[in-house]
């Protein structure tokens, strides 16, 4: 697949309209990051000052993601002697690795927690060095690097350098968003909300209640808002429920993955609960939820927990604007439809009655459950 990009982006390179051959130039480098310097021959047909200008961003960018097998092989046994280090040099942009200094790489791939925290008060003082007088190029330049030594320092297996990292990742935002479109914005939150989420999975109360303070925090900034990180719940949602969808054994995946659904489907009815007006009138989002909503009922085979909170939120929902809810199940196909409005059927009679519809939300919650470790991020 990259020779057949690499014809598009060699032509796009020698096009007379600058804005296509800065898009080819970016190709290039997304490329990069995967490929590395694979993709140094496959340029052709082009003027040596251009390709070594491309290869020398592409390097700057991303670092050098190939490495030689003695590299790898290094790698390899230094992950056997300690494999809860999860900060791996090999795999950080060069940028990154310059602005932090060698020093504080070595405080992060230690097997000493404490250590570890060390280093991540030192990023937090490189960062804000960083953002002094901060330009929006600037921010820019500094979202992809230290979103990915981030995301890295997440997936740490000690709670207490988890929760610095949460401080951290929040530090960052802040100092960033001001200054990133909406589109990039959109990419850094989303890159770090699965993540966030996914840690809460365990019974550890502090990590679940630091989560998810930063999740409402992304919420409530004015350059992020509810609408952005409610779109990227979803997302999560959507991601799982098609992965049960399909899944030759149904049952066996989604008692499998249960309680992540169970933890982003709280995650959601807290943001929509303390942000129901924005949210269930924006039109866009509203369909989207409801039809997420539809399928994983639909696929979690009606599960009492789910429902719970599936009934949870639309009755929030319904709470705000009972038509516009209607409307939005209403375009879905038949199918999907008819769990949605057996739930919403009890949810008004319930109200009828003069019962109360939300609920603490079902018992078997992560605060209440056995376990007590902090566990990694779910991969799908």
């Amino acid at each position: 697949y990259a020779k057949r990009f690499l014809t598009i982006i060699n032509a796009s390179l020698q096009h007379h309209t600058p804005g296509v051959r800065k898009e080819a130039e970016n190709l290039y480098i997304e490329l990069y990051k995967t490929l590395g310097t694979s993709l140094e021959k496959l340029l052709v047909n082009q003027k040596q000052a251009v390709v070594d200008k491309l290869i020398k961003e592409a390097k700057k960018q991303c670092g050098h993601v190939v490495r030689s097998e003695s590299q790898k092989e290094e790698q390899k046994k230094a992950a056997t002697n300690y494999i809860a280090s999860q900060v791996k040099t090999d795999y950080l942009p060069e940028y990154i690795v310059r602005i932090l200094g060698e020093d504080t790489i070595e405080l992060l791939k230690s097997s000493n927690p404490k250590k570890r925290q060390k280093g991540l008060v030192e990023v937090k003082k490189a960062v804000s060095k960083l953002t002094v007088n901060l330009t929006d190029k600037k921010a820019r330049e500094l979202a992809d690097p230290i979103t990915h030594l981030m995301r890295q320092i997440l997936s740490d297996e000690s709670s207490e350098v988890y929760l610095e990292a949460l401080k951290i990742v929040r530090y960052i935002i802040s100092s960033l968003a001001p200054h990133l479109g909406a589109l990039d914005l959109h990419i850094l939150i989303g890159s770090f909300i699965g993540i966030i989420v996914s840690n809460t999975v365990s019974g550890n109360i502090r990590i679940q209640v630091a989560s998810d303070k930063v999740i409402i925090f992304f919420a409530k900034h004015s350059n992020i808002g509810p609408l952005v990180v409610a779109r990227d719940i979803i997302k999560n949602i959507e991601k799982v429920s098609q992965a049960i969808s399909r899944s030759g054994s149904k049952k066996e995946v989604f008692s499998e993955k249960k309680s992540f659904l169970t933890r982003f489907l709280s995650i959601l009815l807290l943001l929509v609960n303390q942000f129901s007006i924005v949210l269930c009138y924006d039109e866009d989002f509203n369909d989207k939820m409801i039809a997420c909503l539809a399928d994983l009922v639909q696929n979690s085979d009606s599960d009492p927990n789910i429902r719970s909170l599936v009934f949870q939120i639309l009755a929030a929902c319904h709470s705000i604007d009972a038509q516009t809810l209607t409307v939005s199940i209403n375009k879905l196909d038949p199918i999907k439809k008819a769990p949605l409005l057996k739930i919403k059927i009890e949810m008004e009679a319930m109200m009828k009655n003069g019962n109360a519809v939300i609920t603490a939300g079902p018992k078997n919650t992560f605060a209440n459950s056995d376990m007590t470790s902090h566990t990694p991020p779910f991969r799908i």
